[in-house]
Parts: structure tokens; C-alpha cells; sequence
């Protein structure tokens, strides 16, 4: 548990960092996604106290991968870009895919907001991913 703690703490930073960055990309290249977002029928505003937990997000992601990585870590090669890039791949599949085409038909948002977010999933994990597994001592640059 000890060792989950740190890496979990990283990756979480880490991934926060390249969704807000993610986020600014696509409102740059989607205005119309900025419109979206203020829509008050879809999302909470800001000033709403629940949105904090959106914050909470990245550390609850992390320490799952984290974990899953201590269950799942001698399935994967030893190059670290490809261990990441697998892991990541198999957890974007299992878990975002779903979730976005379920969002997608139950929810008026746009196909520019879902493929936002499912692109901004992947890089998420794969940042975490790294981190992750960086910090695991067999593995090397």
C-alpha cells in the first residue's frame, strides 16, 4: 500500500495536468466547446460546492491504475513506452470506450465534447501509465 501512495500521487498531478492542457487544445480548436460547458442544464457551475469533487478524480484514478498495475505488471514487456502504451490501451478500452458511447446517447452533448474527452482519456492514462511505472524500480528508460 505504502509503495501505491507516492506513484499514485504523481500520476495523479501528472494526468490532471495534461487534461487541463487537453481541455485548452480542444476549446481552442472546438469554440463552440466552451459554450457547452457553461450550459447550465448539463453542468454544474462553479460555484456549485460538488464540483470540487471533480478534483478528487485524478487521485481516485490513479490509485486504481496504481493498483491494477501491481496486478497486471508481469504481463507486460519490459520497455517502459510500450508497457505504458499497453496498459493504457486495455484500460482506455475497458473503461472509457463504454462510458463515452453511453454518455454520447444519453446525454445532449456534442460529438466534439465526447471525442474531447476520450482523446483527453487516453493521454491521461498514458501520462499516468508512465509515471506509474517509471517509479517501479525494474523498469528503466
Amino acid at each position: 500500500m505504502k509503495k501505491l501512495i507516492l506513484p499514485s500521487f504523481l500520476a495523479a498531478i501528472a494526468s490532471f495536468a495534461m487534461s487541463i492542457a487537453i481541455g485548452f487544445a480542444f476549446m481552442f480548436i472546438f469554440p463552440s466547446l466552451n459554450d457547452e460547458y457553461s450550459n447550465t442544464s448539463i453542468f454544474r457551475t462553479w460555484e456549485d460546492p460538488l464540483m470540487y469533487i471533480y478534483f478528487l478524480q485524478p487521485f481516485f484514478f490513479a490509485f486504481t491504475l496504481a493498483w491494477i498495475w501491481t496486478k497486471v505488471k508481469k504481463l507486460f514487456a519490459e520497455n517502459i513506452m510500450n508497457a505504458a502504451f499497453t496498459l493504457t490501451g486495455a484500460y482506455w478500452l475497458v473503461a472509457t470506450i463504454p462510458g463515452m458511447l453511453i454518455s454520447y446517447s444519453s446525454y445532449q452533448i456534442s460529438s466534439a465534447m465526447v471525442l474531447s474527452w476520450t482523446v483527453s482519456s487516453f493521454f491521461q492514462t498514458y501520462v499516468a501509465s508512465l509515471v506509474i511505472i517509471k517509479m517501479e524500480k525494474r523498469y528503466t528508460a
